[in-house]
């Protein structure tokens, strides 16, 4: 399955992307990507890089930045959002092919902050309430650059909580087949298996995700001290 990967991250988390990449391309390999990032990193050189200003508001930034990029539809991830265990591929070619012939604007793979199951049409995606969530989602670029345009002069902490207040009519689906809550606020997801999210106030989230971490640590030889834990 190919579907384009645009992926948000900045300097601060580049102990991140060796794990991030690396199992990404283990399990979820031929994928064109594009990192927005707040500087081209030779690290990097071998992905498509565009460049935020940090010093900037951040849903203009966004905007000048999805200009730049010609996919019609991707799934959008952030620098934490690692793989623990290999996506479905058939399940998720399945979704995409439904989702782009549909009237949606978002697929959202895991369930995250919706306490509702309203079945769609489709087996195991249910509708979604929120908007925009910092969470692993498939988008057409054109709703995607609706929803940055609707909300100006908001900034990066912000901006998920300001477009769930009822003024954006676009709609979407998440993801959900009985997977385990995580916290209060998200499940697993059969679909993505991916940590949600792998930083939590800049430390290592092994409060939640302690088995699938301590695994990463191992593989990737991450001194978890470093970062620390926040458990």
């Amino acid at each position: 399955m190919t579907i384009p990967l645009l992926i948000y991250t900045n300097g601060k988390y580049k102990d991140l992307w060796n794990p991030l990449f690396g199992r990404m391309d283990k399990w979820f390999p031929s994928n064109q990507i594009t990192i927005l990032n707040d500087n081209e990193y030779l690290d990097l050189k071998s992905y498509d890089q565009v460049v935020y200003s940090d010093d900037k508001v951040f849903t203009e930034e966004m905007s000048n930045c999805l200009s730049q990029i010609k996919y019609d539809h991707f799934i959008f991830l952030q620098d934490d959002f690692i793989l623990y265990e290999p996506p479905d591929l058939g399940l998720m070619n399945q979704i995409k092919g439904f989702f782009l012939d549909s009237e949606y604007d978002f697929v959202r793979l895991i369930r995250s902050g919706e306490h509702q199951l309203i079945p769609s049409e489709f087996d195991r995606l249910y509708h979604c309430n929120m908007v925009f969530s910092y969470q692993a989602t498939m988008w057409k670029m054109d709703s995607f650059k609706e929803v940055f345009a609707s909300v100006p002069y908001e900034n990066f902490a912000t901006f998920e909580h300001v477009t769930n207040n009822g003024f954006l009519r676009h709609k979407g689906l998440f993801y959900y087949d009985g997977e385990r809550r995580v916290g209060s606020a998200h499940w697993d997801s059969k679909l993505f298996p991916y940590v949600a999210t792998a930083i939590v106030k800049g430390k290592w989230n092994t409060r939640q995700y302690e088995k699938e971490l301590e695994i990463l640590f191992k593989e990737f030889k991450i001194d978890k001290s470093i970062r620390g834990t926040n458990s």
